[in-house]
């Protein structure tokens, strides 16, 4: 099975067109247009098992602005953005200021139990302002650490209370 034809198949399976390929949402199909046409150009380098597998992960991280080697901390790796503050002009959650200890804003997250309107309880994250992630050279970008916030209604990480 080709690329094209089948994520033409999971597109109808998820509901987003029908048997004809038509859509309703203009942007869902504007989104898989052009998923398709990367799809039609990936499928014209012949790529075998081990070098498809290393092409797709080296988009992905591309195509999402992450490193494929570690931040150094060099000099020309920074711009200054206000008065005696620098960001890296590779990874631009990292930051350093007067005392030069850099940090990353995006290395915690932190997370609570939330119960919506409908009472189903789900997780719900967000960052702190301010929130300094120390980090030391070489850095290699990871997934944040996550930290639990005990709330009232949902005092510990375990939903069996």
């Amino acid at each position: 099975m080709s690329y094209i034809s089948h994520a033409k198949k999971e597109f109808n399976l998820a509901g987003w067109s029908n048997e004809k390929g038509e859509f309703e949402c203009d942007m869902q199909k504007l989104m898989c247009d052009q998923v398709l046409e990367l799809l039609e150009v990936f499928s014209t380098h012949g790529h075998s098992g081990s070098s498809y597998g290393y092409a797709v992960n080296l988009f992905e991280k591309l195509a999402r602005f992450k490193l494929i080697t570690p931040l150094t901390g060099n000099d020309n790796e920074w711009h200054e953005v206000g008065d005696g503050m620098f960001q890296n002009v590779r990874l631009s959650s990292v930051f350093k200021s007067e005392d030069n200890k850099p940090y990353d804003i995006d290395g915690r997250v932190y997370w609570e139990w939330y119960k919506n309107d409908e009472g189903e309880v789900y997780k719900s994250h967000y960052s702190k302002g301010g929130d300094k992630f120390y980090i030391e050279f070489p850095y290699e970008q990871k997934e944040p650490v996550e930290i639990f916030s005990p709330t009232d209604d949902y005092p510990n990480e375990n939903l069996e209370t």
